[in-house]
């Protein structure tokens, strides 16, 4: 019999892969070839492998892979709220991006004033602007 021993987590599984159409070598390939044991004893699950607890009970199919559907799910919803974190990033930075560009605009303005007017008349409306602020 082609049986492999796993040990997950302080727990000893057994797989088998004879007659069982060759899951356990679809379930390394699924998984990848760095893979833990714990990646290909759930991808194994999924193709509804035959898995024995060490006490040699069957263990029911889709235990493991239920569970690494929820990590899935879980991880997916952490990508989507960092993605609106950068969205939001990225509206604050181009918030102050404009907001620096109409200073930099009404300093212009306050200089051509100043070259025009000249630079006695345009104190006193600088202080006033100060004052609003």
């Amino acid at each position: 019999m082609n049986e492999i021993k796993f040990n997950i987590h302080g727990r000893k599984y057994r797989l088998t892969n004879e007659n069982n159409a060759e899951k356990y070598d679809r379930a390394v390939k699924d998984a990848g070839c760095n893979a833990s044991q714990g990646q290909i004893l759930t991808h194994y699950d999924k193709l509804l492998g035959y898995i024995q607890n060490e006490n040699g009970n069957k263990i029911e199919n889709g235990q493991f892979w239920k569970a690494e559907k929820i990590r899935l799910a879980r991880k997916e919803g952490r990508i989507k709220n960092w993605n609106k974190l950068k969205d939001w990033g990225r509206i604050t930075v181009s918030f102050i991006k404009g907001f620096f560009v109409l200073l930099l605009f009404i300093l212009f303005i306050l200089a051509i004033f100043a070259w025009v007017l000249g630079y006695d008349e345009i104190i006193p409306i600088i202080k006033n602007i100060k004052d609003l602020i």
